[in-house]
């Protein structure tokens, strides 16, 4: 994903790296090594975070459930993903934020109208099933899923 707005996106520095590392326990420096471009969407939090891929990834875990295993496959493995942008949760205030864009060399979204203005926060008081990403019934059929939709 290309941004002709140099802030629409946040990088994710080394710092951040370094703590995704620690958060998938991985050995330091292999996704530095391996991936280096995290994008994320620009969006700050009510609590004045700027969000990164860090927070993407911490929601990956917590909200969608998904394993470290699965993340770091994703991460690092061999396959295009494309999907659709997701809430994410801040990792300062746990605050669920709106839908943002995301970009890394195998693992992307794809913009949508929905997106594309959405205010930064997403109501608290809203029903929990409609600000976490959705993921896969375990009970389907393996071969009725997408990459996409496993978990």
């Amino acid at each position: 994903m290309i941004s002709t707005h140099p802030n629409q996106f946040t990088r994710s520095d080394a710092e951040d790296i370094a703590k995704m590392e620690r958060l998938l326990d991985l050995q330091e420096g292999v996704l530095a090594r391996e991936v280096r471009d995290f994008h994320l969407e620009r969006i700050v939090c009510e609590c004045e975070r700027v969000l990164t891929v860090y927070d993407f990834v911490l929601t990956a875990l917590i909200d969608a459930g998904h394993s470290k295993g699965l993340i770091i496959q994703t991460m690092l493995g061999n396959k295009l993903v494309l999907n659709t942008p997701r809430p994410i949760r801040c990792s300062n205030c746990s605050r669920i934020n709106r839908a943002g864009d995301y970009t890394m060399p195998n693992y992307a979204c794809c913009p949508t109208v929905e997106t594309a203005d959405a205010p930064a926060h997403v109501d608290k008081s809203a029903d929990p099933a409609q600000t976490t990403p959705a993921h896969v019934d375990k009970s389907a059929d393996p071969a009725q899923t997408t990459p996409a939709q496993e978990k």
